[in-house]
């Protein structure tokens, strides 16, 4: 009976760190979904916006388009909402050119309300800057590649 008590012991103990194993996959795998994969599109292009911008005057920048961050989330709804207009009027059984056309318009006048808001917070961040980071940031700005 102590044998069988071993490999059923042994068996068990296999199991639980399988299943611990796999708990902890499947953990890695919802975490990264629900965090990872949800950040927010603009999120993801100021950060490789950031990555541009001389690592001296980062903080800057940074704390600027923070001070900014409820109007950038309110278009960002507009946004959110206008596309899901152009969404319902490009699904309507009988397309509507100039329904379509309209939604885009306003689509196109969210997108421009957002930059103009994104250029000014950049323009408040420049005038911060010492001529040195301006000058370096000049050098990446037009290629968007990012400082080393």
């Amino acid at each position: 009976m102590t044998i069988r008590k071993g490999w059923v012991f042994a068996f068990l103990l296999l199991f639980a760190l399988s299943l611990a194993g796999n708990l902890f996959a499947g953990g890695l795998l919802l975490g990264r979904h629900l965090f990872q994969n949800k950040a927010p599109v603009a999120q993801q292009a100021v950060q490789r916006f950031i990555q541009t911008v001389p690592k001296d005057a980062r903080p800057i920048v940074r704390r600027h388009f923070r001070d900014h961050a409820g109007e950038i989330l309110d278009h960002l709804r507009q946004i959110r909402r206008a596309r899901a207009h152009v969404a319902e009027v490009m699904a309507r059984p009988a397309l509507d050119k100039a329904a379509l056309a309209d939604a885009f318009a306003r689509l196109r006048a969210q997108t421009t309300a957002l930059q103009v808001l994104a250029h000014g917070i950049m323009m408040q961040a420049v005038e911060e800057l010492p001529a040195k980071d301006r000058a370096e940031w000049q050098k990446r700005w037009r290629d968007g590649v990012p400082v080393q």
